[in-house]
């Protein structure tokens, strides 16, 4: 039991990184997060 304990901030921590890893991975293939798409790029302007 105290064992899992001392296990689950590492990883928790582990878990963390490889999401930020991953997105960083991402960003460097090209993918820019601030493009966001619109559905109505284009369209009239509702009334």
């Amino acid at each position: 039991m105290k064992r899992n304990v001392l296990l689950l901030p590492l990883l928790i921590f582990l878990l963390i990184a490889a999401a930020l890893l991953w997105q960083l991975a991402r960003n460097a293939e090209g993918d820019d997060p601030t493009n966001l798409e619109s559905a109505l790029t284009g369209k009239p302007v509702p009334a």
